[in-house]
């Protein structure tokens, strides 16, 4: 398990709930979705997003931000984006690990980027594996949380 990559999606989430983006543009079903608005915004201004990282360019909707998942959200901040983890404007997720000059998509991408299982990157992530209404970012953030817990120190 990397320790760090889930750390750091820890503070991702937090950052999405703090900027009150999950109340309208958080889904897990999809990895990015920027078809549902004509209203945009430089990607720039806002606190999630460094655009010298960002390989292509993009916006991100004024009034909600983007509508994506965790990990999509993942894939657009700047410390994952320097580990290899992408989110696309295709709506496609990757992870090239750079020192064995590899890429991995969507789940297997998740997988790679935090080191764990696809079954378990699914379990987190996926909307699927979560019981009754659409999961909040709330939701994903708990299962994260316990999920570090049970499996190593959040503290190390």
């Amino acid at each position: 398990m990397n320790k760090e990559a889930f750390m750091h999606a820890i503070r991702v989430l937090e950052e999405v709930k703090a900027n009150q983006i999950a109340r309208t543009a958080f889904d897990l079903s999809t990895w990015l979705d920027l078809e549902d608005t004509d209203d945009y915004l430089d990607a720039s201004k806002i606190a999630l997003f460094d655009e010298s990282l960002v390989a292509e360019p993009f916006s991100i909707p004024h009034k909600c931000g983007t509508t994506a998942c965790a990990v999509g959200y993942m894939g657009l901040d700047p410390w994952f984006r320097s580990q290899g983890l992408q989110t696309h404007l295709t709506g496609e997720l990757t992870y090239t690990d750079r020192l064995q000059d590899r890429t991995r998509f969507n789940w297997g991408a998740v997988a790679e980027m935090f080191s764990i299982s696809i079954s378990d990157a699914e379990d987190l992530f996926q909307a699927s594996a979560y019981d009754g209404a659409e999961p909040t970012v709330e939701d994903v953030l708990d299962r994260v949380r316990n999920y570090v817990q049970q499996t190593g120190d959040l503290d190390e």
